[in-house]
């Protein structure tokens, strides 16, 4: 009986020196990568995330880093297998596409996220809908008008009542100075939603930018007054902001 509670506390020992030895071996590759990374050696930082995988499968920054540097390396075809492992693995796709996104703007390559973005979009199309909603996130982050209405539209084919998507192709196209296709935009969202404030604002301050722009044509002049007193009235009456009621005040001082 000795003998064998002996033996059970040097397996005990040899695990537990065995798992020590292998954490240092895992925090040593974590230091060696983070050092390639600082110095933009991408691809000794790709490998040791390789092994860093090796050694902590289930790990998603582990993968999310291996497919970064591996699109820094130009290299497609390992984003893809990185990518199916993690979904053999059972890690939620989400997370990886966080991970990506935080490691990316990390190490000031935040395009590498948008690419990974649409390279998962082509060869996985089921899940096309869940990235354009976060290319449409990323686009309007980075005030890029012509792929917000891209993307936008894309999301408005299938669900052409979302407000989300109509607000955000409304914003794109005014960015672009395209204030008609704005307004329609716009309006789409206050015939589904009378009371939604950003779209009142941006109707407000549109039309109140036009009435200061065209005090030379008294009928327009007074046609943009009232457009802009309606949008920023109910506006206000959903937040009183001080910037609102300034603007009204500017706008009834010349009724």
């Amino acid at each position: 009986m000795m003998a064998y509670r002996i033996v059970l506390i040097a397996c005990a020992l040899l695990f537990s020196c065995c798992s020590i030895i292998a954490q240092e071996n895992y925090s040593r590759l974590k230091t060696r990568a983070e050092r390639f990374v600082k110095f933009q050696e991408w691809g000794s930082a790709n490998a040791m995330y390789m092994l860093m995988i090796n050694k902590q499968p289930n790990e998603p920054k582990n993968y999310s880093r291996a497919i970064v540097t591996s699109g820094l390396l130009s290299d497609d075809k390992t984003q893809v297998r990185l990518l199916e492992m993690t979904q053999g693995k059972g890690i939620p796709l989400d997370s990886i596409f966080t991970e990506v996104y935080s490691f990316t703007y990390e190490i000031g390559q935040s395009q590498e996220y948008e690419e990974f973005l649409k390279l998962v979009k082509t060869c996985q199309p089921w899940v096309a809908r869940n990235i354009n909603i976060r290319l449409l996130n990323y686009y309007n982050f980075r005030n890029d008008a012509p792929n917000i209405v891209l993307v936008g539209k894309e999301l408005l084919a299938a669900t052409p009542d979302d407000l989300r998507f109509l607000l955000a192709v409304g914003r794109g196209y005014m960015i672009q100075g395209d204030y008609e296709n704005a307004i329609v935009e716009y309006k789409k969202v206050l015939s589904l939603d009378e009371d939604n404030y950003d779209a009142l604002l941006a109707l407000g301050n549109y039309y109140y930018v036009m009435w200061k722009d065209a005090e030379s044509t008294r009928s327009q002049f007074t046609s943009t007054r009232d457009f802009a007193v309606n949008y920023f009235e109910q506006a206000y009456a959903l937040n009183p902001t001080p910037f609102v009621a300034s603007v009204l005040d500017e706008l009834r001082a010349e009724n």
